[in-house]
């Protein structure tokens, strides 16, 4: 009886034992799972203010991007404006580098700039620079007609005349154009297939619609840009392969003609005024 009594209690404070451990571990893990949860609170907070910081630069640094492009906008306006080729080719060169938006336009301007404007002492000029902006242009828009006559140009001032004249014959053939057919006649000029050019002139002075057309004419050495009547414009090609040929008398009644049309055309204005001099032994 006494045993059966003694194993009673000591299983009652087994039981006691057992359940003041248990609550004790309760406590311990609310403990723990309370400093957890203010743990990752506290985190929570640094996380906020980390992502609201990283928010305030992204906002500071769009906000000094944009000013810079606004900036670089009026840079190249003013430079435009007072003729300042450097200050504007540096401005389209920010540009280029911080505004994608830009690529369906700038390099038009930085290929025209490096090809007409950017010259040096002598009016020469890296022909690769303009080429390589008018490559540039063209990679974006392959149909791109003002970089495709450029790079035309810059062929044939390279040396590359069989390229230079199989893409002024396309941009001839897709636009009917006859700055192109002009073109062509003065590359045949310049490779001393006069004969060709002579043919090149004759189909342009015959085409019926030869009083309707105008035709692009440019001086690098004299930055001088401007469009002429095209039957004025093959007549002074014409004018100067008679010169080449010593048909001074000849060359110089279509520079006559060549002014009748165009009074104020400049490469016509200039010839005439280099032959008198020549003539009258003023070199």
């Amino acid at each position: 009886m006494r045993a059966t009594i003694i194993l009673i209690i000591a299983t009652a404070f087994a039981g006691c034992a057992s359940k003041r451990e248990f609550r004790a571990e309760i406590k311990r893990l609310d403990s723990a799972l309370m400093a957890q949860s203010a743990a990752l609170k506290s985190e929570k907070v640094r996380s906020r203010q980390a992502l609201q910081s990283l928010d305030s630069a992204t906002v500071k640094t769009s906000v000094l991007r944009s000013t810079l492009i606004n900036q670089n906008y009026e840079l190249y306006g003013i430079t435009r404006k007072c003729g300042d080729i450097q200050g504007a080719i540096a401005a389209l060169n920010h540009l280029e580098l911080m505004d994608s938006s830009t690529h369906n336009w700038i390099y038009d301007s930085l290929a025209f700039y490096h090809y007409f404007y950017n010259t040096g002492n002598g009016n020469v000029r890296n022909a690769n620079t303009p080429l390589f902006y008018a490559e540039k242009g063209l990679t974006i828009q392959p149909k791109n007609t003002f970089l495709q006559e450029i790079k035309a140009k810059l062929l044939l001032e390279t040396g590359n005349d069989t390229a230079s004249y199989a893409l002024l014959t396309a941009l001839y053939d897709r636009t009917r154009d006859y700055t192109f057919l002009w073109d062509m006649a003065y590359v045949e000029m310049a490779r001393g297939n006069t004969k060709k050019a002579e043919q090149v002139i004759k189909q342009a002075l015959n085409s019926a619609d030869i009083t309707l057309r105008t035709v692009r004419l440019e001086s690098i050495a004299d930055r001088v840009l401007e469009e002429v009547p095209a039957k004025a414009a093959f007549l002074y090609l014409k004018s100067i392969i008679l010169n080449g040929k010593r048909d001074y008398q000849g060359a110089y009644r279509q520079l006559q003609e060549v002014l009748r049309l165009a009074p104020n055309c400049f490469a016509a204005r200039k010839t005439m005024y280099e032959m008198e001099k020549a003539l009258s032994g003023g070199y």
